[in-house]
């Protein structure tokens, strides 16, 4: 069946979408191979991983350095700066916006996959092939906003959310419009000078390629310990969504598949920007959730030099009042979940995914319980890795 799934993949491609040069090609199926490989080891189904490959190859996201990425003519100018945070849910991405978003100099909208998906059904399904239904509408969202245009599926959601979510109007500085219109909104785009996106709603980088070259966006991909994400995604959906099931094994089902998930999403994009083309790694950076909180100040020094800004002195001041006003600990979760969903947390990844991102694995309650054992290691010697070199 998997055999046949890829013949049919190979098939589409060559029928359905212009020739693409050997190297374009080959890089396709690295990353369809890739992303299969990852998920069929993390115990996902056959289809799942057919219908990744389809869109992969099926929209001819080539990653040749030239042809396929041509810059338009209608690029932001140079001193606009565009950013993308790219994470999961429960991984510290809304902490790494904030470090820009306090910058008064940034347009920010928050979570577009939230909005495109806040009438339509659970927001908090983020599986594979949900993200992959709405991944064309997001990618045009994110295109719209960068551009301050609003000619894209969604503009009457992201119009309703704003007036209707307080907390929306607040971190797009927006509170002063009674009413947000496309008038209003696109004011604001024009005269914030950057612009800044978060999204948790995105399986693969490599499916917003010719959006991310388009515009010149930085990402920022952030991850954490998929033991500490379990934890938040326990506490925060899944004890609330199926406190009254009666099937405790339910639960843990639904974790389980969670984690898989996050981890296939962790590997596959680091895999597929570490073999891409040089532009979307030089404009591209893993930082981890666990060292933003034990080293804030650094963390966005790094950030803001990264995306060629200097760090103003208002947003150091800032997050030292935030440092004050409420320290974190980013590895308190040990102290709240107990070894058995540790463990399950450590089965539902490949090893090599707890090396990739410095995490040290565990195997007796005894060391999860200890505090002077960190179970984040050393980062491992990578470009691609915000503070590698800081």
């Amino acid at each position: 069946m998997k055999a046949l799934n890829v013949r049919r993949t190979l098939e589409y491609l060559r029928t359905r979408r212009p020739p693409a040069s050997p190297l374009t090609f080959a890089f396709l199926i690295f990353v369809c191979i890739l992303n299969v490989a990852v998920i069929i080891s993390n115990h996902r189904s056959a289809r799942n991983s057919s219908e990744i490959c389809r869109d992969v190859n099926g929209a001819n996201v080539g990653l040749n350095e030239d042809s396929n990425f041509p810059i338009s003519k209608e690029s932001p100018p140079s001193n606009a700066v565009n950013i993308l945070v790219f994470a999961r849910m429960r991984t510290g991405s809304s902490l790494s916006a904030d470090y820009f978003s306090l910058n008064p100099d940034f347009f920010y909208v928050y979570e577009p996959g939230f909005i495109l998906n806040r009438f339509r059904r659970d927001v908090w399904d983020d599986s594979w092939m949900f993200l992959e239904g709405i991944r064309e509408e997001l990618t045009g969202f994110m295109d719209g906003i960068y551009n301050c245009n609003l000619n894209f599926t969604g503009k009457e959601q992201f119009l309703r959310a704003m007036n209707e979510v307080p907390w929306m109007k607040k971190l797009t500085r927006t509170e002063f419009l009674t009413t947000v219109n496309e008038r209003g909104i696109l004011n604001v785009c024009k005269y914030r000078q950057h612009k800044l996106i978060k999204t948790v709603r995105l399986n693969n980088i490599i499916m917003a390629a010719q959006m991310i070259r388009k515009n010149n966006v930085k990402v920022i991909q952030v991850v954490r310990d998929p033991r500490g994400m379990s934890s938040s995604r326990a506490r925060f959906q899944i004890y609330k969504k199926y406190k009254n099931t009666p099937s405790r094994d339910e639960m843990l089902d639904k974790l389980d598949d969670i984690v898989r998930n996050y981890c296939a999403w962790m590997e596959t994009n680091y895999v597929s920007v570490m073999h891409g083309p040089e532009w979307l790694r030089n404009n591209y950076k893993i930082v981890r959730f666990e060292d933003l909180v034990a080293r804030p100040a650094e963390s966005a020094a790094a950030l803001y030099k990264f995306v060629g800004l200097p760090i103003t002195d208002k947003v150091r001041q800032k997050i030292r009042t935030l440092e004050e006003e409420k320290p974190m600990d980013a590895e308190a979760w040990r102290f709240k979940t107990g070894m058995e969903l540790a463990r399950r947390a450590q089965e539902m990844c490949s090893p090599t995914v707890y090396d990739m991102f410095g995490y040290r694995m565990i195997n007796r309650g005894g060391i999860l319980m200890n505090k002077n054992f960190s179970l984040v290691g050393d980062l491992p010697r990578s470009s691609m890795f915000l503070l590698d070199n800081i």
